[in-house]
Formats: structure tokens, C-alpha cells, sequence
């Protein structure tokens, strides 16, 4: 399937992100060919392929597929919910990639995982993407400029499981246990 333009984006609204002098994006053909060995093609198609026009100060995002790649906010209630489904799973794969690389012996690996990391930075939630029901990343590795800019906005998004409480016995039980017998009170 063909790649095609699903966003255009101004220089000027956003604040690339990098490491050691190297933007996450100038890296999209390392990370996504990482992402298709290490996970799978689907999470290196997350990522839209950017192609940057320092003339016009922008960066042009290319996707598989055809036809319009709407924004999450603008999806219908279940749509946009059946694309978090796909995606958040997706989000925590590739952060425990990037926090494995990250804990490496190897200079390069750790390397891989920062910008990995930094690849996650979103400015918005409009910056997800949805195009056939498949969700695509445009722009990534980058934050908004300006006030209100949010860091990690994407990993915040993915759900934190919660541990059932465990059950550890009636209240008094457990006070006796701990004290000694329960004092009988007026007899």
C-alpha cells in the first residue's frame, strides 16, 4: 500500500524532541525498522513518516492507506474508544522496549531507547491519528510550544492496572491477632 500526506505541521508550534544533539524524528527509519524486528510492523506503522521542508519551516506526515486520517478528538465516541483499545496496548509494549534498551550495557542501545522514548512525545491528542480504524502518530517526538506544553501526554494516556485488594480477614480478627483477646466491656 502506498504512503500518503495525512498531516502537515508548522516548526513554529512545536518543540522537537532529542538527545545528545539528535531529534527523535530524524531518526523515524531506525526506530520503525527497531519497532517492525524487536515488536512488530503494526507498532512501526504507528509512527507516520515524517518528511521535513526547512524552506517552508514544516514537516510533511506520510501514512499507509488512503483517504482521511481523522484526528482522535473528532472520532465518534466509539471510534475513538475502539482505536485507544489498539493503541494504548501498543504505547506500553513500546515503552517497556524503550526502558529495556535504555537499561543496556550498550552505549548505542541506550541510546535507542531514549529517542524510542522521546518518539512517544506528542503535543496533543489530535496528534493521533486515525485512518481505516488504524491508529498512526502525527506529529510524534515532539511537545507543544509555548505554555501549557505537556510532557509524556501519550504514556499518561495508557491505563495503569490496579492489583485487586487482597482480602485479609474480618476487622476484628485481625485486631486480635494483633492484641491479644477482645476485652469484654460491662459484664
Amino acid at each position: 500500500m502506498d504512503d500518503s500526506l495525512i498531516a502537515t505541521t508548522l516548526n513554529r508550534d512545536l518543540l522537537a524532541q532529542g538527545v545528545g544533539g539528535q531529534l527523535a524524528v530524524q531518526h523515524w527509519e531506525q526506530l520503525t525498522q527497531y519497532l517492525r524486528r524487536a515488536l512488530s510492523p503494526r507498532h512501526a506503522a504507528l509512527f507516520a513518516e515524517p518528511n521535513p521542508d526547512p524552506e517552508r519551516g514544516s514537516i510533511d506526515w506520510y501514512a499507509s492507506g488512503t483517504g482521511p486520517a481523522v484526528p482522535l478528538p473528532q472520532l465518534d465516541p466509539a471510534a475513538a474508544e475502539a482505536a485507544r483499545a489498539i493503541l494504548m496496548p501498543m504505547v506500553a509494549e513500546i515503552q517497556a522496549a524503550a526502558e529495556k534498551l535504555h537499561a543496556s550495557a550498550s552505549e548505542g542501545e541506550r541510546f535507542l531507547g531514549e529517542l524510542l522514548r522521546l518518539a512517544l512525545e506528542i503535543p496533543d491528542r489530535g496528534a493521533i491519528r486515525v485512518r481505516d480504524g488504524v491508529p498512526v502518530l502525527a506529529p510524534w517526538g515532539h511537545t507543544a510550544a509555548g505554555p501549557g506544553g505537556v510532557r509524556e501526554l501519550l504514556v499518561k494516556m495508557v491505563p495503569t492496572p490496579v492489583a485487586p485488594m487482597a482480602m485479609v480477614g474480618a476487622p476484628v480478627a485481625a485486631a486480635a491477632a494483633r492484641s491479644g483477646p477482645v476485652p469484654s466491656w460491662g459484664q
